[in-house]
């Protein structure tokens, strides 16, 4: 269990429906504080914006036990980008989980590249740690 949740999605459209998302799950989390047993109870903020300006999102990087990015339609720039101005942030040991291809960087240690179920089908989840 995290005690915080932190979303940050450039594009407004997707950013739009993370916040409707997140107005259901504040509902269904008042359920839980009601009394009904649940498993996970963080806070969760989403922002719009660009992961490549860490200074500016909602989350400090040095507490960030797992970062999980969907990367099926970044590009090798947008990925390289990422690995240099996210990946030195996060602390050692920090969990990088991502959807389709690994984050390129010498600061992480791949732990596993798995097939996983998607809503389009079954893809590549690759799992790497920080050193």
């Amino acid at each position: 269990p995290w005690k915080a949740c932190a979303g940050v999605e450039v594009r407004r459209g997707l950013h739009e429906r993370a916040l409707e998302l997140g107005q259901a799950y504040q509902e269904w989390r008042k359920g839980a504080e009601s009394g009904i047993r649940v498993n996970a109870v963080a806070d969760v903020v989403f922002s719009h914006g660009d992961a490549r300006r860490p200074h500016e999102l909602p989350v400090d990087l040095r507490e960030t036990g797992l970062l999980f990015l969907h990367a099926t339609w970044f590009d090798d720039a947008l990925m390289h980008a990422l690995a240099s101005k996210v990946v030195p942030g996060l602390r050692p040991g920090a969990l990088v989980v991502s959807a389709s291809k690994p984050l390129p960087s010498p600061l992480l240690q791949t732990l596993e590249h798995r097939a996983a179920p998607f809503s389009w089908g079954t893809g590549p989840l690759v799992v790497q740690r920080r050193l």
